[in-house]
This record gives structure tokens, C-alpha cells and sequence, in this order.
């Protein structure tokens, strides 16, 4: 519930934090657990029943916004400021911001947690219709944003690619539900009356977990 807590905060690093464990809760479990499987599936069943996946996925809308905004700004050479505005009489903590959450790796790497928690959420059967139901639209738009990118998701290695493949992934897993289908059907009309131009069918990468560990590399 704590770290939920941390993706409403709307404080980057705060988010980043949020997102990264609950990343790392839904790929292992502790250690000695007697019971791993039915812990995990109980982990993740728990963060959905929390409204887990809809933070997740409004963090996932702001990740997007932000680096809209950090690639257009480092084009026209302009500062951004991704933090809450301090309201008058409160003070800002500069412990909140030991890193550059304005910077570009801050937001991939924010980005890429919250992808990362949303993958592994999407392995439980029960969480699919949830994540179909709030983000797949997020989701289709994230990646059909990157697939016009050619140069930026060129790279293999690069971050903006494992950010496509893991959109790609959690699409995947998705579309696995029988309970999905009138959702894919909504979006395939959708973007059908789209002009061409607009368009874009990437390729679906295997599905699978992710393990949450630093980008910033």
C-alpha cells in the first residue's frame, strides 16, 4: 500500500521508487517463502485490489508526457521542472531529489520501471481484463509512438527500445484472455478509422517477467 501511495505522490523520484518495487515484489519472492507460486500470485492480486494498476498506468501516461517534453526541451535548449509546485509556506526537501529527476535518464529510467511492474502484473490471468480495461489504449499509443521512432529504437541496446519491447510484451500477455477480446476489437476499429499515415502495427516481442534493475548504467 506504501508504495501506491508513492506513484499518487506525483514527486519523480518518489514515483520511481514506487514503481521499481513494486517491480521487484511481483518478480521473486522473499526468500525461504514455503509457499513462492501461491505468494507471487497473491502479491499481484493484491497490488490490482489496491488500485495498484491504475496508478501504474497514470504514471505510465505522465512518463510519456515527461519525455515528450525532456526531448523537446534538449531540441530548444529550454528547462523543465518535472516537481510538484511547492505550495506557500512548505518547504522542499532536497532529500526528495538526490538525482536530476528533470533529466533524461531520471525519466527513462521512471518510464522504465513502470513498464517493467506493469509486465510482470500482467502475467496473473486475473490482472489482464484490469490492464486491458485501463491502459491498453496507453499502451498501443506508447507504442506506436516509439515504432515511428526508427532512429531512436534503432538500437538494440538502447533504452527507448526495451521500452517498446516491454509495451509490446505486456500487449501480449493481454491479448492471451478470452475476456479481452471486445477491448482489442475497440482499439483495432480505432485505429482503423485513423489515417494511414498515422498508423502503425508493430511486432509483439515474447512475453514473459522482467526483472527491475537499474538503466542508468
Amino acid at each position: 500500500a506504501v508504495m501506491i501511495k508513492l506513484l499518487r505522490t506525483k514527486h519523480p523520484l518518489l514515483e520511481m521508487r514506487g514503481a521499481r518495487y513494486l517491480g521487484r515484489m511481483t518478480y521473486y519472492t522473499p526468500y525461504l517463502q514455503p509457499r513462492p507460486k501461491a505468494a507471487m500470485v497473491a502479491t499481484k492480486a493484491s497490488i490490482a485490489a489496491l488500485d495498484g494498476i491504475t496508478q501504474l498506468v497514470k504514471l505510465l501516461v505522465r512518463c510519456q508526457k515527461r519525455y515528450a517534453i525532456r526531448l523537446e526541451s534538449e531540441r530548444d535548449g529550454d528547462e523543465v521542472n518535472f516537481r510538484p509546485t511547492v505550495d506557500a509556506g512548505e518547504e522542499e526537501h532536497p532529500a526528495l531529489y538526490e538525482k536530476d529527476c528533470n533529466g533524461m535518464v531520471a525519466v527513462l529510467e521512471n518510464y522504465y520501471y513502470t513498464l517493467c511492474a506493469l509486465l510482470n502484473l500482467s502475467t496473473l490471468n486475473e490482472n489482464q481484463t484490469i490492464i486491458a480495461r485501463k491502459g491498453l489504449r496507453v499502451l498501443l499509443g506508447i507504442i506506436s509512438y516509439f515504432s515511428r521512432q526508427s532512429a531512436t529504437i534503432s538500437d538494440p541496446n538502447g533504452v527507448e527500445t526495451k521500452l517498446y519491447m516491454l509495451a509490446s510484451s505486456i500487449i501480449q500477455n493481454l491479448s492471451l484472455h478470452p475476456k479481452n477480446r471486445t477491448v482489442f476489437y475497440k482499439a483495432e476499429l480505432t485505429v482503423r478509422s485513423l489515417p494511414r499515415a498515422s498508423c502503425s502495427y508493430p511486432n509483439l516481442y515474447t512475453s514473459g517477467c522482467c526483472y527491475v534493475d537499474s538503466i542508468a548504467k
